[in-house]
């Protein structure tokens, strides 16, 4: 796994009231609250859009939280399978997921 330029995770949605105001990574746990660092805020929509909009928008906040994690997996599961450690055997369908994965991580670290 190459060095990650990213801010690294965990990271986690932030609310206030219940409500999803961006993806943070908690740098300390400070009696009882926590000191972080945000790495996206969202803009909400007015009331009555926001109504409508609040699945989907924390959908979006938990796939972004989520992303260090799986980008993380991604690298090892790539490590893992020039090592010979997948325990499974490799054919044509796997490979070309396999090469997706390649894709990906690529994408994530802007290659």
């Amino acid at each position: 796994m190459s060095k990650t330029t990213h801010t690294p995770g965990p990271w986690r949605v932030s609310r206030i009231s219940g409500i999803p105001i961006g993806v943070e990574r908690v740098i300390a746990e400070i009696g009882g609250g926590s000191y972080s660092e945000m790495i996206c805020n969202s803009i909400l929509p007015e009331d009555n859009e926001w109504k409508q909009q609040k699945r989907r928008i924390n959908a979006d906040m938990r796939l972004i939280a989520a992303a260090p994690e799986m980008l993380e997996v991604l690298e090892w599961f790539v490590a893992a399978h020039k090592n010979g450690q997948c325990g499974f055997k490799f054919n044509d369908e796997n490979n070309r997921g396999l090469d997706e994965i390649n894709r990906v991580i690529k994408k994530a670290k802007g290659k």
